[in-house]
């Protein structure tokens, strides 16, 4: 019996979280290089690098590794959840691609993906429960492609006055729809 945990401890270390997300890095990087940068008045508030969530701190002052590529990933946090399928998913399993993407492996999973990549990592909204608010306000609008521009476009789309973004912010992250629906379709 001992042999047994012994043997499931090896394998448990043995895990990566990230084995099986796989992302198109290169892709990634061509839309950057080919990006049109919003002016500095629409940039994104700043990673927030000491987030607290909880009373814990989530994200030490190392920040994220890929922070480059937030113009592309943030724009989703403007669309609502689709059901409460869609908040479930989103809320435990994109954990570990979301994570991977920005480059936060300092961060455990388990946290709110809302409230911590909404509110601390894209700044769209002032916390965990404004952005879980907003986001529940369900709206079925999909696409196979373009989704999240196609969707913004026809007016699906969380209501500036329920982020914490200045219009400019808020309509250079509805610009950038494109972008991201290029870089992280689905995500």
């Amino acid at each position: 019996m001992v042999h047994f945990w012994a043997a499931l401890a090896l394998t448990v270390a043995a895990v990566d979280p990230d084995s099986g997300i796989v992302i198109d890095w290169a892709n990634l990087d061509k839309i950057v290089d080919t990006f049109d940068p919003s002016p500095p008045d629409a940039w994104l508030p700043p990673v927030q690098e000491n987030c607290t969530m909880n009373g814990v701190s989530t994200l030490n002052a190392g920040g994220l590794d890929h922070e480059v590529y937030r113009p592309l990933f943030c724009p989703w946090f403007l669309k609502p959840f689709r059901d409460v399928f869609d908040m479930a998913v989103t809320e435990t399993a994109k954990w570990p691609v979301y994570r991977k993407l920005m480059g936060a492996s300092n961060v455990s999973t388990g946290l709110p993906v809302s409230g911590f990549f909404g509110a601390c990592v894209c700044g769209v909204y002032e916390n965990a429960t404004r952005a879980l608010a907003a986001l529940s306000a369900y709206d079925a609008c999909w696409y196979n492609r373009s989704e999240l521009a196609r969707c913004a476009a026809e007016g699906h789309a969380v209501p500036r006055s329920k982020t914490g973004l200045t219009p400019a912010q808020y309509a250079a992250l509805l610009k950038n729809a494109t972008y991201a629906d290029e870089a992280t379709p689905h995500l």
